[in-house]
């Protein structure tokens, strides 16, 4: 609604916190990317472009370090770290 209000646009890109192995790559990261739809009608060919290398740089620059310090840090508390859900409209996950 902001965007609609001051024409401006926004992107947003969340990387869920989930169990990192030691070789994980920006490829392998599981993100959600939010785009305001109004762009997406008019601009498609973000999908594959800028958009694209946003998020890319985001994985590569932000999420796999990230989670290579939360990967550390559970292992130098003991904890289990939690594992991404398959499924997007998951609720919960059922533990195994």
């Amino acid at each position: 609604m902001q965007d609609r209000l001051d024409g401006g646009i926004s992107l947003l890109i969340r990387c869920p916190g989930s169990q990192a192995t030691a070789n994980i790559s920006a490829e392998r990261v599981a993100v959600d990317v939010y785009i305001t739809p109004r762009e997406l009608q008019e601009v498609p060919q973000w999908i594959g472009g800028d958009v694209s290398m946003l998020v890319q740089a985001f994985c590569e620059e932000f999420a796999v370090p990230h989670l290579h310090r939360f990967m550390e840090r559970c292992h130098i508390e003991g904890i289990q770290p939690p594992t991404r859900c398959q499924s997007t409209y998951a609720i919960s996950c059922p533990t195994s």
